[in-house]
């Protein structure tokens, strides 16, 4: 809860965004991030989900798609300027979380959010990529 939490609060707060389709939108994209430290989390949600073959970000963002919900933050009314406030509102709240917050991850989350791109993570929480 704790990056996914932080996120749409400080989407919310800062830009007045749609509560419940930033919370859409945001996580499949922090399940992602925190993926090294879940996996059984991860297991889990992938098997209940129908879509994504037992991949549970996968199978979210085809929920998402499935269900014509919108995909990015963008398309709810963020500008992309607003992503380096976002981000440095996360990273400057100390919010506790699985996988430390480091500042690139998390501006790379925030801009899968912002584009509606899927989060990708290594399996070494450090490396980070899209």
């Amino acid at each position: 809860m704790g990056l996914h939490h932080k996120l749409c609060h400080a989407i919310g707060g800062a830009l007045n965004l749609s509560h419940a389709e930033t919370h859409t939108i945001v996580l499949p994209q922090a399940l992602a991030y925190n993926a090294p430290a879940v996996p059984e989390v991860l297991g889990i949600i992938g098997r209940a989900l129908p879509f994504g073959g037992g991949d549970a970000v996968r199978g979210l963002h085809m929920l998402v798609q499935e269900l014509g919900l919108p995909n990015g933050l963008r398309e709810i009314g963020m500008r992309e300027s607003d992503v380096s406030l976002v981000v440095e509102q996360v990273m400057g709240s100390g919010c506790e979380n699985p996988v430390p917050l480091e500042l690139d991850g998390v501006e790379r989350l925030v801009r899968a959010c912002f584009h509606g791109t899927e989060y990708q993570v290594l399996e070494n929480a450090a490396n980070h990529r899209l």
